[in-house]
């Protein structure tokens, strides 16, 4: 049963019992007394806002995932203009080369690509007047390597909302999974106090077999 079913049917099902005496007359000695009950709607009530939540932080997720692309794409293109600026600018200098991890394509993985990217800022302000001369200043390095640090701290965001989210799911499906037990303990329940009651079973959201005349 979705989420959404078992919220629909526990609500219509237990708040039917409770608003009606004479029926709470014959759940209560099954054990579905009128505390009973209550707890069953706690129960429901609890996995209700759980989904709630489970939704907003799924939404976090999702807006810090979406901030930290677009971080890396800002820094992408500063990051990259600087690349092939000091390629030109370093010329045959293998051991530049190596120090500014200017070989190659740039990592896929993210962390390994802020590692690249603040191993090229570091090292580049040991040539910053080299560079300069090809029209780079150290302001443009320093605002290039605090886009590379924005990268990183909207990834630490993004990893910290995806493991809330989780987490909510993991606590909103034991409550779903504990309402489930409840409900089908209720449900057995209602079938037998009112086995005479098609009606009733039919208004409290039951399913009832038609009878084979």
């Amino acid at each position: 049963m979705r989420i959404e079913q078992l919220l629909r049917y526990s609500e219509k099902a237990i708040g039917g019992v409770v608003a009606n005496k004479d029926w709470q007359k014959k759940t209560n000695p099954l054990g579905f007394t009128a505390a009973e009950l209550r707890k069953g709607l706690a129960l429901r009530n609890e996995l209700q806002l759980l989904s709630v939540a489970q939704q907003k932080e799924y939404g976090e997720q999702y807006s810090a995932t979406d901030s930290l692309h677009q971080a890396k794409r800002d820094a992408w293109k500063v990051y990259k203009y600087h690349l092939q600026v000091a390629r030109l600018a370093v010329g045959e200098d293998r051991g530049q080369y190596k120090a500014l991890q200017l070989d190659g394509a740039r990592e896929y993985n993210i962390l390994k690509w802020i590692k690249q990217a603040q191993t090229f800022y570091t090292n580049a302000r040991t040539i910053a007047a080299l560079l300069k001369t090809y029209g780079i200043e150290a302001e443009s390095l320093t605002q290039g390597e605090a886009m590379i640090e924005a990268v990183y701290q909207a990834y630490d965001r993004r990893d910290k909302e995806r493991d809330e989210a989780r987490q909510s799911t993991q606590v909103r499906k034991q409550k779903e999974a504990e309402l489930t037990r409840w409900m089908r303990r209720y449900t057995r329940a209602l079938n037998f106090a009112f086995e005479d009651q098609p009606e009733v079973l039919k208004e409290l959201g039951l399913k009832v077999k038609e009878r084979v005349a």
